[in-house]
C-alpha cells in the first residue's frame, strides 16, 4: 500500500486575515460599488467562531 498524504479539504473558500486580529474569519459575502468621481466602496460580510470580537478593532 502506498503512503499517500491525506487531502486537506475545507468548505471555507474565502478566508479573511486582518493585521492584529488572531480570530479565525470566514467571508460570507462581498459586494462593491463604483460611482464616477467617488472612491470605490467595498462591503464584506464575515463570521467567526469567536463571538467576543470588538467591532472597533476592525475600523482603521
Amino acid at each position: 500500500m502506498k503512503n499517500t498524504p491525506s487531502i486537506f479539504f475545507d468548505h471555507r473558500h474565502h478566508l479573511l486575515h486582518i493585521r492584529g486580529c488572531t480570530a479565525e474569519l470566514d467571508i460570507l459575502g462581498l459586494s462593491s460599488e463604483e460611482v464616477l468621481s467617488l472612491p470605490f466602496c467595498y462591503r464584506l460580510t464575515f463570521t467567526s467562531p469567536d463571538k467576543a470580537l470588538d467591532p472597533a478593532a476592525f475600523l482603521m
